[in-house]
Order: C-alpha cells, then structure tokens, then sequence
C-alpha cells in the first residue's frame, strides 16, 4: 500500500473513532457536562507556512499544533483564537474548572488558560514569555530559536507576526 494510503487511512480510522465517542457521550445525555479536547504534543510533517517538523529545531512547525475542544453548552460551535497555550496549561486549566488545588510541592510551569480552552472572545495567553526547552523562546510576536552546528551556538531571531514560516532571520 503506498504511504499516502496509509496515512488517509489512519486519518481515517481517527475521524471514525472520534466521531463514535462524540455519538456516545451525546446519546448518554453528559455532552453539555463533558469536555472534549483533540490535540498533538509537538507538531508533525512542515505543514503549510510553517517550517520545521517534530524531532526538529523549535520553528513553529516543531511547536504550534491545532487544538479542537467540543463542549456544547459551553464552547459555541466554530470558535477559533489565536491566543496560545499549551499542554502544560492543562492542569492548571482543569484545576481553576473542577475548583481542585495545584499541587505546591513543585513547580508547576503551567498557567491557567480555561478561558482561552473555552473560546472566550478576549482570552489572551496567560505566558509573557514561552520558553521551548533551551532551544527556543517566544515573547509575544519575537521568536528566539537557538541551536549548535560543529559546537557553534547559532541564535535566529523571528518577528511571527510578520514572518510565520520563519525565513527572515533578524538576529543580526
């Protein structure tokens, strides 16, 4: 079978199997007390504008990942934001939800980011600066991505509001 089979396949499978668990939950009558969310850790294959892949330097396409949240009653239908979380806003997120404690015996490096999971018109990110391992840091609009070629430190500096597919390095 040739990978382009496979991988429409895949996609696929995942679209039916999610598409049976949102019927369930639907005909158990808990839709409008349940939370659905689709999302990846890092990104796949250069999608579109966006360059690097997972596995890769932290470029956009390494990091920015789709997330989908369902949640009728609650998240009006066709929603999109462009303000970011990420996974580790989870725990905070679901804690302020459920009114559970964050654990204070670490650090916990997550923000709470409900309103931004929950489609709120004026949810902003709650993180002034995002730093992606020691490869990479964004403040805003301004991406830092850092990594070594030959033991050399190379530093790239992108402004992503104007250059989402990271091609104009600004770091001079």
């Amino acid at each position: 079978r040739a990978e382009g089979d496979s991988r429409r396949a895949n996609i696929e499978e995942v679209d039916d199997s999610v598409g049976r668990i949102l019927d369930a939950i639907t005909e158990l009558g808990i839709a409008e007390n349940t939370l659905v969310m689709f999302t990846s850790d890092n990104g796949g294959a250069e999608i579109g504008p966006l360059r690097g892949k997972k596995i890769d330097k932290k470029y956009e396409g390494h990091m920015r990942v789709p997330t989908l949240t369902w949640w009728p009653g609650t998240i009006e239908a066709d929603t999109e934001t462009e303000a970011i979380a990420t996974s580790i806003d989870l725990l905070p997120s679901f804690a302020r939800r459920t009114g559970a404690s964050i654990p204070t015996d670490r650090t916990i490096d997550g923000r709470d980011s409900l309103d931004i999971l929950l489609g709120k018109p004026d949810a902003v990110s709650a993180h002034d600066i995002l730093y992606y391992e020691t490869g990479g840091i964004r403040r805003g609009d301004w991406k830092l991505v850092r990594y070594a070629v030959k033991g050399k430190t190379i530093n790239e500096l992108y402004h992503l509001g104007e250059d989402l597919g990271e091609r104009n390095n600004l770091a001079d």
